[in-house]
């Protein structure tokens, strides 16, 4: 098993990000507003690579969101009002 450390994976985001000329997108799905705000507001995402930082509080309207635009990671609850992160 090859085992990589934080920075080295730091790197290796930043250097996709890199070559493909655009930075990475992510959207973070959770009907609670506080989880919402936590996760959007105390990562570091350009840190990361990730230049966009989108938010629904339920799976319906990251559906939409995921249609329209859609990122390269998606951070979401399992458990939630009308679609669940499941779905």
């Amino acid at each position: 098993m090859v085992r990589i450390d934080r920075d080295q994976e730091r790197d290796c985001i930043m250097r996709t990000a890199r070559d493909t000329g655009e930075g990475m997108k992510v959207l973070i799905v959770d009907d609670e507003y506080l989880i919402r705000q936590g996760l959007e507001t105390s990562i570091a995402w350009p840190s990361f690579g990730f230049d966009s930082v989108s938010t629904a509080e339920d799976g319906m309207e990251a559906l939409a969101l995921i249609e329209l635009s859609p990122p390269d990671l998606i951070l979401t609850d399992v458990r939630m009002p009308f679609m669940t992160g499941l779905e």
